[in-house]
């Protein structure tokens, strides 16, 4: 199998149970629990074998008793490894991550499997199994910044203007003053510093996957891109609140597997918001600052938190190339963000093509910093939360559910994005790569968008 390596654009749950399921599928050739019953994990003499870390998908549609056998095979021969040549805490040690040697469940509604270090032998087995989809191998996310500048933001002002004068910014910056009222973003990345001033209280540090280390934002990147997002100053959407879902440590660095279980606790939540009868709710927003070679776990992902009803936000990356050949920022179901400097041209080190869907200010962003780190950044990254912030404004312009106007339902992810993509101002970047949409975002400015229609 071929090593994926995933990269944090931009200066970048628990386990669950296996699901019920209604739908039997009526014959099977081989019995699944006899197929899986064969398979043998490497033991000390197979050390040859290298077990790595993989993350394996399931198939829908078999009945309980099928997915009970596999987990409890699976537990069993795992707790085994466990005890013999030490490859586990060979594994662990070389990614630095305390739930490594774990077998960890995730159920994203239409996407359900489990993340274990496996042989070579056993992953075999595992893609010729009927109850699974695809094994893909876990590697580690890192950040990729572009560069680091010391001078004053602009990308605020620019996308609340459908046209202004180049390098000729006054800081005039017209918003919502209740924008992002009622709207959550759960911000994906090196932790958010909670405290900052910048937040207001607005920010909660929920939780952290497959991490040894506290919650604090030791890195920095994730609190400016919060305060991009929504900070008092620098934001977009003033009133919108923020929790922080650790993945990355200090260096920058986490595991794809990750981002899978941060993206189920994100739609739990959300389910779990709507089920409370909390008509101030207006829905939630996933900031997704990172990218790997095609991966369809990644893409899976997105597509069950845009089907479960959140937004889901994805920077294009870096490195100047087509953004169909990233993943998750080649999905449909997300909204993925290329970059434009101070002067309304394409920047350079952008990733560019029809899987981009929407522009926005990713050069020299001031924005909250966290000790000793820097407030000008640039990238994909900083041009993604521009984005979560006006859809964050536009989610909570949705009058209450309870109310006289209100269909009695939060409208879509995908018609959040239309109504997104419906009001970006067009044709006014420049040097646009080919098959790139000319489309800068809007944030309704001083005139404000005219419906949700």
């Amino acid at each position: 199998m071929r090593v994926v390596i995933v990269t944090i654009w931009a200066t970048i749950c628990g386990a669950a149970v296996i699901p019920e399921l209604h739908n039997a599928i009526a014959s099977i050739s081989t019995p699944i629990l006899n197929t899986v019953g064969s398979l043998k994990l490497a033991s000390s003499e197979e050390i040859d074998d290298k077990p790595l870390k993989y993350i394996v998908v399931l198939k829908n549609g078999y009945i309980d008793a099928d997915y009970d056998s596999h987990q409890d095979w699976l537990e069993k021969r795992h707790s085994s490894l466990q005890k013999r040549s030490g490859a586990l805490e060979t594994i662990k040690n070389k990614f630095k991550l305390a739930r490594d040697t774990q077998v960890q469940f995730f159920n994203l509604d239409s996407v359900k499997g489990y993340t274990a270090i496996l042989s070579n032998s056993l992953v075999k087995a595992l893609e010729s199994n009927p109850l699974v989809e695809f094994v893909e191998k876990d590697e580690q996310i890192h950040l990729s910044k572009v560069a680091t500048q010391n001078y004053a933001p602009w990308g605020l002002e620019r996308i609340s203007h459908r046209k202004i004068q180049r390098q000729l910014y006054m800081g005039r910056f017209f918003y919502d003053a209740d924008g992002g009222k009622g709207v959550t973003v759960f911000v994906l990345d090196s932790g958010i510093d909670s405290h900052h001033p910048e937040f207001e209280g607005r920010v909660t540090a929920s939780r952290q996957f497959g991490l040894s280390a506290s919650l604090n934002d030791n890195n920095g990147h994730g609190t400016h891109v919060a305060g991009t997002i929504g900070g008092r100053t620098y934001g977009v959407a003033k009133c919108v609140n923020i929790e922080s879902l650790k993945v990355l440590g200090s260096s920058g660095t986490g595991m794809k597997s990750s981002i899978l279980m941060a993206i189920e606790y994100v739609i739990k939540s959300h389910k779990r918001r709507l089920r409370s009868g909390d008509t101030s709710y207006k829905g939630s927003i996933i900031n997704l600052s990172l990218g790997s070679l095609p991966s369809n776990a990644m893409d899976r992902a997105v597509k069950a938190a845009s089907e479960a009803g959140v937004v889901v936000v994805i920077s294009a990356g870096n490195e100047g190339e087509d953004a169909c050949k990233i993943s998750p920022s080649r999905s449909e179901f997300g909204i993925t963000v290329g970059a434009t400097d101070y002067d309304d041209t394409f920047a350079s080190f952008s990733n560019y093509g029809r899987c981009v869907d929407v522009l926005a200010p990713g050069v020299a962003i001031q924005s909250a910093s966290t000790r000793n780190k820097p407030p000008v950044l640039t990238g994909t990254s900083m041009a993604a939360p521009h984005v979560a912030g006006v859809v964050a404004t536009i989610m909570s312009m949705q009058p209450p559910i309870n109310s006289e106007y209100s269909s009695g339902e939060l409208l879509s992810a995908q018609d959040i994005k239309r109504k997104l993509l419906k009001y970006t101002t067009k044709n006014v970047i420049r040097n646009l790569p080919q098959n790139t949409p000319n489309k800068m975002v809007y944030n309704g400015g001083s005139m404000g968008f005219k419906s949700l229609d």
